[in-house]
């Protein structure tokens, strides 16, 4: 007997301090018999759902605590456990019935000793920190993501030692032609360069120079040529920086292809006695991340790379809510508008902007807030310090999964310098095609007079004729030039006439008879109209039938053909040259209306030219409100 009663004490005090230990943990714990009535709950429960004491636990309705989106899982489980199962449920109390906003429950039956369910077990904790901090984590990851993806330049990593590819953006596999980010992260090194860089050295040995320099000072900026994986070759310019990160470091590399500016700048040498059109393009600083996380924390290593790339972006980037007030600014933002990026922070663009017309602005707005597209266009803002400066701005509206406006990414690039040198450029042009019209027209004038003189012997004829030809292409260069100028600095103005088209072209085409009949060409004009007045600039047309007719007439061969139609279509009308002429390689085809561009072929039929005859009738039409196209056969 003594012993049976020592057992009962120990059984009584063992159970006292395991009630004190559930009563005093801070989880929430619940008690319900196989009906789903609410037998207990301990003391976390009670301060959880604002219960005095132990009373108010039958007047307690502890399902209607309950988001209502989450009840009927939450009775699903019930049910579960009730036939022996067990289930885990993350869930969200309304806001007036319980101090955590979301809890973490698990459910489970208690059995007797027969194993019959005679209780049922529910135990929460709060876990509303860690799904705020999740949800922060994800939103900010997207928003540097999209930075990242939105990019114009290509983006790499690349890891030691090896120093391989390990990642690249969308505008890497665009650049170098890869199929996927796997095709590119697969292709070794050297495969995306050629053996040798222009100046004579491997590829390989000086690319390892190149990394030794922009891990041992941070950063470093160079032209290289790359090697696209189809196999072609072309120029970039690429800024290697340092990453540090966890006690790790890794190269991002910035890639730019100026393969368009190397060959502007060939162009412009060659037509214009080595005028410089060399400049190097700035370029942005973005780092190429993994998307692939698991765990908070690899989010969280994932956030601190982008926000290091966007942070050392030599492009002015700022993030703003659907209203427009600026959330986040870059450094680049600070170096370029002179504000700090505390006066930038919670104000709107137009601390630095309002430099733009009305109606740029309300267009604008209307791009990335009404249709939510993308904006791109070059805009006049004010430093801080009054200076204006021109920019090349790319506003991208964020949108969510269901097209709902969230945030906006500007990126700005500051184009003053770009602009000044062409303006410059197209000075220089202006100025140097006047000063050579003086000495042109003496020279004209004095051969005039020669020629009249009939002392003149037939070889001292022959080199004055020589020289009114030169002289006539170089004035025609002269007046090519000036015209370029002009449409370019926008001083061309548009001084509408009536005009009868086909009466026009009628006696303009009489003026190109000795040109047909010294190639033995044959000429036709189909005039489907009959007469077509419209209301047109009269020069300007003429500069656009002239430069097609006469580049038709130059590069038919002898005995050819050249017809020319005019045709009334819809409010319009429609004039037509087709020539049995050389052509145009089809590869070739996209540069018919550049400025300076002849064709390979041509210039081996005519080595002289200008190239800039088809450029101004394009601009021309242009600027009459009209197109004009190229087709290899009509």
């Amino acid at each position: 007997m003594p012993n049976l009663e020592v057992t009962k004490k120990n059984i009584t005090e063992q159970s006292e301090g395991f009630y004190d230990l559930i009563e005093n943990t801070p989880l929430c714990i619940k008690v319900f018999d196989v009906k789903g009535t609410l037998l207990f709950i301990n003391k976390g429960g009670r301060e959880e759902h604002f219960l005095k004491d132990t009373d108010d636990v039958g007047k307690f309705n502890w399902l209607g605590t309950v988001k209502k989106e989450y009840q009927p899982e939450m009775k699903r489980i019930f049910d579960s456990v009730l036939r022996g199962g067990y289930g885990e449920i993350d869930f969200e109390h309304t806001p007036e019935s319980s101090k955590h906003a979301w809890c973490h429950g698990i459910i489970s039956p208690l059995k007797d000793k027969d194993g019959n369910i005679k209780r049922i077990l529910f135990y929460s904790n709060n876990i509303t920190n860690r799904r705020a901090q999740e949800g922060a984590v994800r939103e900010s990851e997207v928003r540097f993501r999209m930075l990242f993806e939105s990019s114009r330049d290509a983006l790499m990593t690349l890891e030691p030692p090896a120093w391989r590819f390990s990642s690249g953006n969308p505008a890497t596999l665009k650049m170098f032609k890869a199929k996927d980010e796997k095709e590119f992260a697969s292709a070794e090194p050297w495969r995306l360069s050629p053996e040798k860089q222009p100046d004579g050295r491997l590829s390989a040995e000086k690319a390892k120079e190149m990394i030794e320099v922009a891990m041992r000072d941070g950063s470093h900026f160079f032209e290289w040529v790359h090697r696209r994986m189809t196999g072609e070759d072309f120029p970039a310019t690429v800024l290697l920086t340092r990453i540090d990160l966890q006690g790790k470091s890794f190269l991002q590399a910035t890639v730019r292809d100026i393969t368009e500016e190397k060959k502007n700048a060939d162009q412009m040498r060659l037509q214009v006695r080595k005028m410089d059109d060399s400049q190097k393009a700035l370029v942005n600083l973005l780092t190429d991340i993994k998307l692939e996380k698991e765990k908070s924390e690899s989010l969280v290593i994932e956030l601190n790379k982008f926000q290091l790339a966007v942070e050392n972006a030599y492009e002015h980037i700022i993030i703003a809510d659907p209203d427009g007030t600026v959330l986040y600014a870059n450094k680049a933002a600070e170096r370029i508008t002179g504000y700090t990026r505390g006066e930038i922070i919670g104000s709107r663009p137009s601390l630095w902007g309002k430099q733009m017309p009305k109606e740029f602005y309300e267009q604008m707005w209307k791009t990335i807030k009404t249709d939510k597209r993308v904006f791109s266009g070059q805009i006049r803002n004010r430093r801080k310090n009054g200076e204006i400066y021109e920019a090349d701005a790319q506003i991208s509206p964020i949108l969510d999964k269901d097209g709902n406006l969230k945030f906006f990414v500007g990126i700005e690039r500051d184009i003053t310098k770009e602009k000044e040198i062409d303006r410059q450029k197209s000075e220089f042009v202006t100025i140097a095609s006047h000063q050579l019209r003086t000495p042109l027209t003496g020279i004209r004038w004095t051969i005039e007079r020669l020629l009249k003189n009939k002392d003149v012997d037939a070889k001292t004829l022959e080199s004055l004729t020589d020289i009114t030809e030169s002289a006539s292409r170089l004035s025609d260069l002269v007046d090519a030039l000036l015209n370029i100028s002009r449409i370019e600095s926008g001083t061309i103005g548009v001084t509408p006439v009536r005009l009868d088209i086909a009466v026009f072209l009628k006696n303009y085409f009489k003026e190109t008879d000795p040109l047909c009949q010294k190639k033995n060409l044959t000429f036709n004009f189909k005039n489907q109209v009959g007469e077509l007045e419209v209301v047109t600039d009269k020069n300007a047309f003429q500069n656009i039938i002239q430069s097609i007719v006469v580049n038709a007439i130059e590069y038919t061969p002898e005995r050819g053909s050249v017809e020319v139609s005019l045709e009334k279509k819809e409010n319009t009308f429609l004039v037509t040259v087709r020539d049995t002429g050389v052509g145009i390689p089809p590869e070739e085809y996209k540069k018919i209306f550049s400025k300076f561009f002849r064709a390979s072929n041509a210039m081996v039929i005519k080595a002289g030219g200008t190239g800039v005859g088809l450029y101004i009738a394009s601009e021309a039409t242009k600027l009459l409100g009209g197109k004009i196209w190229f087709g290899a056969a009509l």
